[in-house]
């Protein structure tokens, strides 16, 4: 009996003594794993990691990390197998919920990773790093305030935590808080300067402040980190392109072609237009080169995701619309070569009260509302339903300014896949797309036919050239004679302009030349408008005004970008030597500002083919002469709409020469331009607040959304009215 019991006994210390060497040996291995793992020799660890768990098949700790390494190396389904695995184990431990909510993430399944995160946070309240995921997190789902808290609360228990100062400084910035994300970001590169994505994303605030150079440091400072980052290459190409760099943006746009190998990244890299054109050669030559590369890639299948069409930047040239020319064959080819990357889906039946979507594009509400405003507080909503779609950002700022509360706001996501979704979503009769082109996700939204009738009209002064674009709204005012060639879309010309401008305010304060640093004697000729609008015809009026008119001076304010005014000054230079040093540039001035400087000037003088808008409007409710010479085609002949409207035609030139000859008086003669202002005011008040623009879009939304119902969304006639035009005759 005592042999007995002393074999067992020998056996029981023998089983302690191999659980002891066996819990000895895990430990070993998992400390050697980690070493491995943290010395990034991720396929080291894994082996170790499989090895303790041959040992003890339910170790947590091994299954988790094996987990991470799964993560680390794409596999994001085996993560969440295996750090499943380990909760099974061990539910209490928060980082494995942490990790579980990143491989989540990683597989899109954001919904998921709140869940998980939020059960590590539950866990672990004082984690920053699961604040800050979270915070990730939910900004994926568009919950950016709520990601915002998170992230300030990351930072409250770990101030100097680089990441999460990062990531504040990105929801600001989808927030519209510029400043905010400024801070933010600066501050997260003064913890951590080699941190890539505050660099990105600096860039990104920056060149959205305006401050360009700045903007492309960050970049490269990015990519001076990490050289293979397309996107952040593709950022630094659209800035340059934007800046009027363009040999230098073909470069940036070539290594994103190199890294992404899809044909839609060739398009972009070889897609160029001058932002301020030399000479009509220049233009004639992007003209031409243009029209070669669409031929290129015809019949070409750009790319397998139609996302790709916002983040490519590959809409048409932005300055293409200011060379004067009939764009509509260059627009047209353009728009082909995209058509079949949209799949036409039928759409639902249309019932009850016909419903019109105003679509804004992202950062643009400022004008939107200075154009549309007066419009959508008057639409009556007894027989229209009125939706505006717009980003989240923007329908804050939209609501501060349109009053009319029946006007429904349906939110416009960013990625162009889920934003096609929610226009059609939206079931609207009729989407108005205000500005076509002026970034990329407003040139590709109307290649979905998510509505029976699509109509754009002069934010973006030109056609479309895209087939799913049924009108464009204009005015018997705009157009000259023949001007449907110069659409594909039907041309509805309105009897009224299309716009029912609220009668701008007078400036707060009163500007003195003195304060503006302009000379007090001279004959001030103010040209405001923005520095690519400046065609090579321009430079001869200019030239000739300055020429016959010795105390003249002509004021233009600086661009939005540095290289502008060199591009600009350096033509003057070339075209007019003699009288370049007499045009003086002012800085980029407030809406305020603005309205001051134009009570300064004598003159204003518009631009040659593509002339103002709101700044037209905002000088003659001053009474402010504008001298314009009507272009031939409609983003040239606004100023001389309003003076036909008007009844007022002392200011519109026939020629060139008659263009100086007419601003030279105004300028020299003050008995003369007192009488010409004098004439603007009494006959202005038809200019404002005109509600004949309402009633014919009423109209023209009724009648069209009517006939598309009656024939099943197919083709429908062309808007007519019978009203009369008043005014003078079209030229």
């Amino acid at each position: 009996m005592a042999r007995k019991q002393k074999t067992a006994a020998r056996r029981k210390r023998k089983k302690r003594s191999d659980r002891l060497d066996k819990s000895k040996e895990i430990r070993e291995l998992l400390n050697e794993a980690l070493v491995q793992h943290r010395a990034g020799r991720i396929g080291v660890a894994r082996e170790l990691y499989l090895k303790v768990l041959n040992l003890d098949p339910k170790n947590a700790d091994a299954c988790h990390l094996l987990g991470v390494v799964a993560h680390q190396s794409g596999d994001h389904e085996l993560a969440i197998e295996h750090i499943s695995a380990a909760i099974s184990s061990n539910p209490a431990a928060a980082d494995f919920h942490l990790n579980l909510g990143s491989a989540h993430q990683a597989t899109g399944n954001v919904d998921e990773a709140v869940l998980c995160f939020e059960n590590s946070i539950r866990l672990d309240p004082k984690s920053p790093v699961a604040h800050n995921n979270l915070g990730n997190a939910l900004k994926a789902q568009g919950k950016v305030r709520e990601a915002l808290e998170h992230y300030e609360q990351s930072l409250r228990l770990k101030p100097d935590y680089a990441e999460a100062h990062s990531n504040l400084g990105v929801g600001l910035k989808e927030l519209g808080d510029l400043q905010g994300a400024l801070a933010s970001l600066q501050r997260a590169l003064q913890i951590a300067p080699s941190l890539t994505e505050a660099h990105s994303n600096l860039g990104v605030v920056q060149s959205r402040l305006g401050d360009s150079d700045a903007a492309v440091s960050s970049y490269c400072n990015a990519l001076r980190l990490q050289p293979r980052l397309a996107e952040v290459w593709n950022n630094l190409g659209h800035l340059l392109r934007t800046q009027g760099k363009l040999s230098e943006a073909e470069a940036a746009y070539g290594h994103v072609d190199k890294l992404r190998k899809q044909p839609i990244w060739k398009l972009r890299t070889t897609v160029q237009c001058p932002v301020v054109a030399q000479s009509n050669d220049e233009i004639a030559e992007s003209r031409r080169r243009l029209m070669a590369v669409i031929g290129q890639f015809q019949g070409t299948r750009l790319t397998d995701n139609v996302d790709d069409l916002i983040t490519s930047n590959c809409e048409p040239p932005f300055h293409l619309t200011y060379q004067g020319h009939n764009d509509r064959q260059l627009k047209s080819n353009y728009a082909e070569l995209f058509v079949d990357q949209f799949p036409q889906l039928e759409l639902s039946t249309r019932e009850g009260p016909i419903h019109v979507g105003f679509v804004v594009p992202g950062r643009r509400e400022r004008t939107f509302v200075h154009f549309m405003q007066g419009i959508l507080n008057r639409l009556p909503s007894c027989d229209l339903k009125v939706s505006i779609i717009c980003t989240a950002i923007s329908r804050s700022e939209l609501m501060r300014s349109i009053s009319n509360e029946q006007i429904d706001y349906i939110t416009l996501p960013n990625r162009l896949s889920e934003a096609g979704t929610a226009l059609r979503t939206a079931a609207a009769d009729i989407l108005f797309f205000f500005e076509v082109g002026t970034d990329s996700l407003s040139y590709f939204l109307p290649f979905w036919r998510s509505s029976p009738v699509q109509c754009t009209s002069w934010g973006a002064p030109v056609t479309t050239g895209i087939p799913a674009m049924d009108c464009f709204i204009s005015s018997e005012l705009l157009e000259p004679k023949g001007s449907d060639a110069h659409y594909t879309e039907q041309l509805v010309r309105l009897q009224s302009l299309p716009v029912c401008f609220e009668r701008p305010k007078p400036p707060l304060r009163q500007r003195s030349r003195e304060t503006l640093g302009l000379p007090r004697q001279d004959h001030l000729y103010l040209c405001p408008q923005s520095l690519f609008k400046f065609h090579p015809d321009f430079d001869e009026a200019l030239a000739n005004i300055l020429r016959s008119d010795a105390l003249g001076t002509i004021v233009l304010i600086d661009g939005m970008h540095r290289h502008w005014k060199h591009l600009l000054v350096q033509r003057f230079e070339y075209t007019m030597p003699d009288v370049a040093n007499r045009i003086q540039f002012i800085p980029r001035q407030s809406h305020q500002e603005l309205l001051g400087l134009l009570q300064c000037c004598d003159v204003m003088l518009d631009t040659h083919h593509f002339g103002g808008g709101a700044t037209t409007y905002e000088a003659l409710a001053m009474g402010i002469p504008i001298v314009t010479l009507p272009a031939a085609y409609m983003r040239g002949r606004v100023t001389y709409g309003c003076y036909r409207k008007m009844g007022v035609m002392d200011c519109v030139a026939s020629t060139s020469d008659d263009y100086v000859q007419r601003a030279v008086r105004l300028g020299t003669d003050r008995d003369y331009r007192e009488a010409v202002s004098s004439k603007i005011l009494s006959a202005s008040d038809v200019l404002y607040d005109d509600t004949a623009a309402v009633d014919e879009l009423r109209e023209f939304f009724l009648e069209s959304a009517h006939l598309a119902r009656a024939e099943s969304g197919g083709p429908y006639a062309l808007h007519s009215t019978s009203r009369k035009i008043t005014g003078q005759a079209a030229v």
